[in-house]
């Protein structure tokens, strides 16, 4: 038996809530039963409805259903109709099991809107889907970046249920709500509900420093009863808005360049581990030139410094960054400029810092 705590799960009372208030009710949320109080006014209610597989696409006989702060236990005849009665007014959640089926759990609003009688008698109608517990499923998950696995990530599941049938939810131990990867970016569920699934997997740190470097991505599919299922999730990277406000590297890469220490200054505060700093100098055959240092000098500045005695006047060059930001999220990108020593003729020193070395000094460290 599976029994309800909170309404976190319900798909929406909003109506319900409404309909409550405008009556005048006052309607909890801390038990699964939820009585309308109203002196002088009286409702003799009767729940009914059909229990159907959603697999089998056939009614469910001798389906139990039980309605927690209640003595009702009842169950579906041969073919599948259950009766409960009789009830007052209020938000009740019907616990309804079957064999070889996960428990559903249906959320019932009985509200009577004309109260101008002294006595009413409801009749409310609730069908209830149950799913077969018999579906397995491979769910395999890769990072978007280089398309290597994804372990430990954490996969948030949801057993939806299709639109004739609201306000119900899988609360059944063959239905978890949250697993996570193994090692190889691989998660198995076996003896599942064979319902539609909703994958949702949060932001995602491949690196486990703090700063996700993917974002929220969310995958759909629908288990059949009996079948054996895979599902490939590709993660998103994470897409912050991260740009290099200010460089004296050239916008077009036929310009000439001089300065030893090209800067580089982001828009967001970025993350400044070693790990996740990638500067990249090559010559126009592709072949890369080691550069001397690279140095944060403050979340938002990086500056470089380049082994100008090894660069030649005259030689088309790319110098490339790839880095990211503190939220997640990833800039790659490239500068080309023509080498020319010639063209620094200021040296621009920021407060409190040491002149910037020549170009000599800057070749011999």
């Amino acid at each position: 038996m599976v029994s309800r705590q909170d309404c976190s799960n319900a798909r929406s009372v909003t109506r319900w809530f409404g309909l409550a208030l405008l009556a005048g009710a006052l309607v909890g949320c801390g038990d699964t039963t939820t009585t309308v109080q109203d002196p002088g006014f009286s409702v003799t209610a009767t729940i009914t409805g059909r229990v159907v597989s959603y697999t089998r696409e056939v009614p469910i006989a001798a389906a139990t259903i039980a309605i927690p702060g209640t003595p009702i236990r009842t169950a579906t005849d041969g073919v599948g109709i259950y009766v409960a009665t009789p009830l007052g007014e209020g938000i009740y959640d019907l616990i309804v099991e079957a064999e070889q089926h996960a428990t559903t759990v249906a959320r019932v609003l009985v509200l009577a809107e004309d109260r101008t009688q002294g006595q009413v008698t409801l009749h409310v109608t609730q069908n209830v889907l149950l799913f077969e517990n018999n579906s397995n499923i491979e769910i395999r998950v890769v990072e978007g970046l280089k398309g290597g696995p994804a372990p430990n990530a954490v996969l948030d599941l949801l057993w939806d249920f299709p639109a004739p049938f609201p306000n119900q939810s899988v609360e059944d131990p063959s239905a978890p709500t949250m697993v996570a990867t193994d090692s190889l970016g691989i998660a198995r569920l076996l003896g599942v509900p064979a319902s539609p699934l909703v994958v949702t997997i949060p932001p995602y740190d491949l690196s486990g420093d703090g700063y996700p470097e993917f974002e929220t991505t969310s995958a759909r599919t629908r288990l059949s009863a009996r079948g054996n299922h895979r599902l490939f999730i590709e993660l998103n990277p994470a897409s912050d808005s991260i740009s290099v406000t200010n460089t004296n590297l050239p916008d077009a890469s036929n310009e000439e360049f001089g300065d030893a220490l090209p800067f580089f200054v982001f828009s967001a505060p970025m993350d400044t581990s070693a790990a996740n700093t990638s500067v990249e100098l090559t010559d126009s055959a592709a072949n890369e030139i080691p550069v001397l240092s690279v140095e944060w000098t403050s979340p938002l500045r990086l500056e470089v410094l380049l082994p100008v005695v090894q660069l030649m006047n005259g030689s088309s060059y790319n110098l490339k960054i790839d880095v990211r930001g503190q939220s997640g999220g990833k800039l790659e990108r490239s500068w080309g400029f023509v080498w020319n020593d010639a063209s620094v003729r200021i040296q621009v020193v920021r407060p409190g810092a040491a002149p910037r070395p020549s170009m000599a000094e800057a070749g011999r460290r």
